[in-house]
């Protein structure tokens, strides 16, 4: 008798072996971001744990030499606001529980920069909207046409507008 493989046997074998690593070696398990691609700010980190206080530490290093993000959270999620760049990132939990720590595996994700400008005119005012995820600034006039977006710390970019263009409603 040939035996296949497929998710639906997978998934009970699965959610034992969860279950069997979290209640003996009591280890956190991360879910969310876990190795993909991230564009939303804050990012929202999800985990699961046998304790409630958690250490959530972010780096841009796998041995988290300098972490950008290291703090106590009292639960099991958390949405962390504080500025990424494009590049990839390193995250842990360390479950803190009757003195006893407990440290996940290492966890990545890659974080895109979105860049989304929305512009609006209306009763004679012109307006540019950040509505990424990536801080700029827009200066400049629409007389001469002429925009400065200071995009991150290094990186500018000019854009000439035209007086002749759509404004579409966001």
């Amino acid at each position: 008798m040939k035996t296949h493989f497929t998710w639906k046997t997978a998934v009970p074998f699965v959610v034992i072996l969860f279950l069997f690593t979290i209640l003996f070696f009591q280890t956190p398990l991360l879910l969310k971001p876990l190795n993909t691609d991230v564009i939303e700010h804050p990012i929202l980190f999800r985990w699961i744990s046998l304790s409630e206080e958690n250490e959530l530490i972010i780096d841009n290093a796998p041995g988290f030499t300098s972490p950008i993000f290291d703090k106590v959270i009292v639960g099991k999620h958390y949405y962390v606001n504080v500025p990424f760049t494009q590049e990839k990132y390193y995250w842990k939990i360390i479950s803190k529980d009757k003195g006893k720590d407990s440290e996940s595996v290492i966890g990545s994700f890659y974080y895109q920069s979105k860049i989304a400008i929305r512009d609006e005119f209306e009763q004679g005012v012109y307006t540019l909207n950040n509505t990424g995820n990536t801080p700029v600034r827009a200066t400049g006039s629409l007389i001469t046409g002429a925009v400065v977006l200071d995009i991150g710390e290094h990186l500018e970019k000019k854009t000439n507008i035209s007086a002749n263009y759509q404004v579409e409603q966001a």
